[in-house]
C-alpha cells in the first residue's frame, strides 16, 4: 500500500474530525455529525481476502459514508471501489451508503468527477 493511502487511513482512524472537515470543504452534502464505524477494524469481507476501507462513518441521518483515498494510478481502482461500496451496502442494509473517492493526483480521464 502506498504511503499516501496509509497516511489517509491512519488520519481517518486517529483524527476523523480532520477528515470530515476536508470532506465538508469540498462541498459534499454531509448531514450533521459523523460517527466513525469500527475504525480499528475496517475489513469488509471474509478473512481469506479482506477488503479494507479507508474511512467509514455513520451520518447524523443514519446513513453510511464511505471514503477511499487514491494517491497513485491503480488500474484496479475503478473495479475495487464498487466492490467496497457493495460490501458496505450489504453489511449496513437497509441504510443508504454514499461512497466518495478522494484523488491525491489527477485521475485518469474516465475516472474524473464528470464520469
Amino acid at each position: 500500500m502506498p504511503p499516501s493511502d496509509r497516511a489517509f487511513r491512519a488520519l481517518g482512524r486517529e483524527e476523523p474530525d480532520v477528515l470530515v472537515s476536508l470532506l465538508r470543504a469540498t462541498g459534499l452534502p454531509i448531514p450533521g455529525r459523523l460517527t466513525p464505524i469500527d475504525v480499528s477494524d475496517p475489513k469488509l469481507d471474509a478473512p481469506a481476502h479482506p477488503l479494507e476501507a479507508d474511512f467509514v462513518a455513520h451520518t447524523a441521518d443514519g446513513d453510511v459514508l464511505h471514503v477511499e483515498c487514491q494517491g497513485y494510478r491503480d488500474a484496479s481502482f475503478e473495479e475495487r471501489l464498487p466492490r467496497y461500496h457493495l460490501a458496505l451496502a450489504l453489511r449496513f442494509w437497509p441504510r443508504r451508503v454514499r461512497t466518495v473517492a478522494v484523488w491525491l493526483s489527477v485521475p485518469p480521464v474516465h475516472q474524473r468527477r464528470t464520469v
